[in-house]
Parts: C-alpha cells; sequence; structure tokens
C-alpha cells in the first residue's frame, strides 16, 4: 500500500503539456480581452460614455478612467471563457451557449429599456460591446481550435487504417507502394517502411 501511496506522489497531478496549454489558452484569451477592452475604452472616453469629461479633477478622471478600463477586462474575460469553450466544445450543450448568451442579453436590454423608471447606466453599453466582441473572437479561436484536433485525429485513424489492412501487410510491395502514396499524409507510418 505504502508502494503505491509513493508511486501516486512522484505523478504530477497536472501534466506539463495540460497546464502549458491552459496556461496559453488563459493568455490568448486575456490578450484579447485586454485589446477590446482598450479599442472599447477608447472610443467611449472620446465619446465621454461613462466618463467624467469636463471635470477639473484629474485625479477623478483618472479613477473613473481606470474603473472602466478594469470592469471591460472583466467582461471581457466572462465573455472569452464562454465564448472559447463554447467553440472548442463538441457537447451539444456546451454549443447551445451563444444562443443562451444572446438571448440573455437580449432579455437584459428588454428589461433595462421596458422600465419606464429605470435607464440603463453609462458604462453598460462599453461593457457590453467588449463582452459580444470578445465572445464572438473567442468563439472562433475555440472553434479553429477543435478543428484542428479533429483533422489531426482524423489523419491519425487514416494512416492506421490504410497501414493496418490485410491486403497491403500480406504482400511487401503493396506495402511499400501505399508508403509511397501516402509518405505526405502519413510521414511515420511511411518513412518506417521506405528504404532509406
Amino acid at each position: 500500500m505504502l508502494e503505491l501511496l509513493s508511486d501516486l506522489a512522484d505523478k504530477p497531478v497536472i501534466s506539463r503539456h495540460h497546464f502549458h496549454w491552459g496556461f496559453r489558452s488563459f493568455l490568448s484569451i486575456f490578450l484579447v480581452s485586454l485589446l477590446c477592452s482598450a479599442v472599447v475604452l477608447a472610443c467611449t472616453a472620446f465619446e465621454g460614455w461613462g466618463v467624467p469629461v469636463g471635470e477639473g479633477k484629474r485625479e477623478k478622471r483618472l479613477r473613473s478612467v481606470l474603473a472602466l478600463f478594469g470592469s471591460l477586462v472583466v467582461m471581457g474575460l466572462f465573455g472569452g471563457l464562454v465564448g472559447f469553450h463554447g467553440g472548442n466544445s463538441r457537447v451539444g450543450v456546451v454549443g447551445d451557449l451563444m444562443p443562451a448568451v444572446v438571448a440573455l442579453i437580449a432579455g437584459l436590454a428588454a428589461y433595462l429599456f421596458g422600465v419606464a423608471d429605470k435607464r440603463p447606466g453609462p458604462n453598460l453599453f462599453p461593457m457590453l460591446a467588449v463582452f459580444v466582441s470578445v465572445l464572438f473572437i473567442t468563439y472562433g479561436m475555440g472553434s479553429g481550435n477543435r478543428s484542428g484536433n479533429q483533422s489531426k485525429a482524423s489523419q491519425v485513424a487514416f494512416c492506421r487504417e490504410a497501414f493496418a489492412q490485410p491486403e497491403i501487410l500480406a504482400d511487401a510491395e503493396a506495402l511499400v507502394r501505399a508508403a509511397e502514396i501516402h509518405i505526405k499524409t502519413c510521414p511515420n507510418e511511411a518513412g518506417h517502411i521506405l528504404p532509406n
């Protein structure tokens, strides 16, 4: 029993490959969120939405700009989380996040504009712009990641099937001919068969 526990203690809980993939994914989403937030902040500061324009105190304006930028980045990270995982997943429930988010936004807009005594705050539009833009960009990133993984998996399956047929394995000439045909598609398998 102690040997089993010591063997488990030597193995990392999270492999290095998964940690690097997760960290790169987070950095990608964070950079997209920062970029979209900076663009929207520049537009809102220029237009004066959510940022006090005519105030004489520079520190108060700087604090309000930094607060708005922080909230934009957080909304962008939330949109990036939903978008990347929605695009990256092949499971139907996760893929249904996009229509659910759009329905949530439409319901929120109907509520905010339908109630006469409440009006949306000035920061709602910039936050919504960042959320939606990061959501769509990262959805594309996630679906591109998914399709790349699927094409690699289908290539591996094709190569295994191409070189595992009994008719090809039984004849040495047929095996070499199959390796010549599939050298670009299956370089690992064909490279072991073809003579140098």
